[in-house]
C-alpha cells in the first residue's frame, strides 16, 4: 500500500505542533508532583495536586466561556479590529468572574483544609491563583494559534518557555518546598503567556493582552 504522503504532512505541520504543545502543558502542570515524588516529599505532593486541581478551575470557566466565541472568530478573522474587540471583551467578563471566584475560593480556604485533612499557607493558595489568573489575562490564546493555522510557532514557544522554566522548577521545588514549585508554575504560565501575546501581535495584528488594549481604546 502506497504511503499518503500528504497526510504526514498534515499531521506534522499541525496535529504534531499541537500534540507537543499540549504535552509541555500537562508536563509543567504535574512537573512539581513528579520532584515531589523523587523527593519522597508526598505531603506537599498532595497539597500541590489538590491546590492545582482547585484553581484549575480558572480554566474551566475560561474555556466555557470562549466556547461559543472561537468559532464567531473563525468567522471573521480578516477583521481584525472586530476580533480583538469581541475577543478582548468577553475576556474581561472571564477575567472579573475569576477574580470572584478566586476571592470565593480564598474565603474558604479553612473548609478546603478541613475537607482534605491538609494544611497550606495563605500565600501559596493566592500565589497559584495568581499563576491561573494569568493565564486568564491572555484567554484561550492556544485556540486562536490553532485557528490562524500558526500551531508551530505555539509548539516553539511553549517548548522555549518549558526549557527556560526547567531549572526554576528543579531549584525553586528543591529548596523551598510547595511555594517554590508553585513560583515556578507562575514562572512558566508568565514566559509562556507573554511570549504567546507578542509573537501572535507580531504575526496576526491582533492585541491580545486585556489591559494594553483598554488602554489603547479609551
Amino acid at each position: 500500500k502506497i504511503v499518503n504522503l500528504d497526510k504526514i504532512k498534515i499531521f506534522y505541520t499541525n496535529l504534531f505542533p499541537i500534540f507537543i504543545s499540549g504535552l509541555i502543558i500537562l508536563v509543567a502542570a504535574q512537573l512539581p508532583i513528579i520532584i515531589f515524588g523523587i523527593l519522597e516529599n508526598y505531603e506537599d505532593a498532595a497539597i500541590f495536586k489538590i491546590l492545582n486541581k482547585i484553581c484549575s478551575l480558572m480554566l474551566i470557566i475560561l474555556r466555557a466561556f470562549f466556547a461559543s466565541t472561537i468559532p464567531q472568530i473563525s468567522g471573521i478573522l480578516n477583521k481584525k479590529g472586530e476580533v480583538e474587540k469581541i475577543y478582548n471583551q468577553r475576556n474581561l467578563i472571564v477575567f472579573l468572574i475569576n477574580l470572584v471566584v478566586s476571592i470565593i475560593i480564598i474565603m474558604l480556604s479553612s473548609y478546603i483544609k478541613y475537607y482534605f485533612n491538609i494544611d497550606f499557607s495563605y500565600k501559596s493558595l493566592i500565589l497559584l491563583l495568581f499563576a491561573f489568573n494569568v493565564i486568564s489575562i491572555c484567554g484561550p490564546i492556544n485556540e486562536l494559534y490553532v485557528i490562524t493555522g500558526h500551531e508551530i510557532q505555539m509548539s516553539k514557544i511553549f517548548t522555549f518557555s518549558f526549557l527556560i522554566s526547567l531549572p526554576f522548577f528543579y531549584y525553586l521545588t528543591l529548596n523551598f518546598m510547595i511555594i517554590g514549585s508553585i513560583f515556578s508554575v507562575l514562572i512558566f504560565n508568565s514566559i509562556s503567556s507573554i511570549l504567546l501575546m507578542i509573537n501572535y501581535y507580531k504575526k496576526i495584528g491582533i492585541q491580545l493582552f486585556l489591559p494594553l488594549h483598554f488602554l489603547n481604546n479609551d
